[in-house]
């Protein structure tokens, strides 16, 4: 017997909701993953925004400084 028909006949069986739990699981497991990983590009891409932006800002200020001078 091919085991989706027994999953679909024994729906409350322990071996389906052993695998259902393992699928929902997996896909917490996922979503978490997704998540640590968009989190972790939105924050390097601030930093290096940050980063560009002060260097800007001193390139600029020693700039108008030695054209001052």
């Amino acid at each position: 017997m091919p085991l989706t028909k027994s999953l679909c006949f024994y729906p409350l069986s322990s071996l389906s909701m052993s695998i259902f739990f393992l699928i929902n699981v997996v896909v917490v497991v996922a979503v978490v993953v997704v998540v640590i990983v968009v989190v972790v590009i939105v924050v390097v891409v601030v930093v290096v925004v940050v980063v560009v932006v002060v260097v800007v800002v001193v390139v600029v200020a020693m700039a108008i400084v030695v054209v001052e001078k």
